[in-house]
């Protein structure tokens, strides 16, 4: 029984002669003396059934309200840019990796990542588009990482927080 929960005094004087023979309880023991919906009795108050399916629809409610949040909510991400060799898909990738989703960046769809990230991490490169195929492979000798999943081994990766709103990246910070 956690500590912050008292018996009321006048429970303590009941229990006190319950034990020595002086008070004869009912079937409920204790709750004999409060209304037959009271299923507990904490800090002198009386709990009853509809009080705790009160409480749980209130924390359901709360909880299904915060994962539908309307807004951009902060994830631990990771950039990562690799290089695909061979004839299929070919050349530099940059993608967004969070725990339970990754986005691939490419350059007609996201124009306005890309530079973004270019500038949060320019490794000598100017941001900008026109700029993008010189900053890959600076990017990834800066950053990189052992062969796992990239075939040629060339793949560089960094920390990072990603503002996810609507299924979308929105902004990328650094981590600190």
């Amino acid at each position: 029984m956690p500590s912050n929960w008292t018996i009321n005094p006048a429970d303590r004087i009941a229990v006190y002669k319950a034990k020595h023979g002086q008070l004869k309880l009912g079937p409920r023991g204790f709750l004999s003396n409060y209304p037959p919906d009271v299923i507990a009795v904490i800090n002198g108050h009386p709990i009853t059934k509809s009080d705790i399916i009160a409480t749980k629809q209130r924390r359901v409610a709360r909880q299904l309200a915060a994962k539908r949040r309307v807004g951009a909510v902060k994830r631990a991400a990771f950039v990562w840019v690799f290089y695909v060799g061979g004839f299929s898909l070919m050349g530099w990738h940059v993608y967004v990796v969070t725990i339970n989703r990754s986005w691939w960046l490419r350059h007609h769809y996201n124009e306005w990542l890309i530079p973004e990230i270019m500038t949060l991490w320019p490794c000598g490169c100017l941001p900008g588009m026109w700029n993008l195929h010189n900053w890959y492979p600076r990017f990834e000798r800066r950053y990189h990482r052992i062969r796992r999943l990239s075939r040629s081994g060339r793949q560089g990766m960094v920390r990072c927080w990603a503002w996810v709103e609507d299924g979308q990246v929105r902004r990328l910070e650094h981590t600190r």
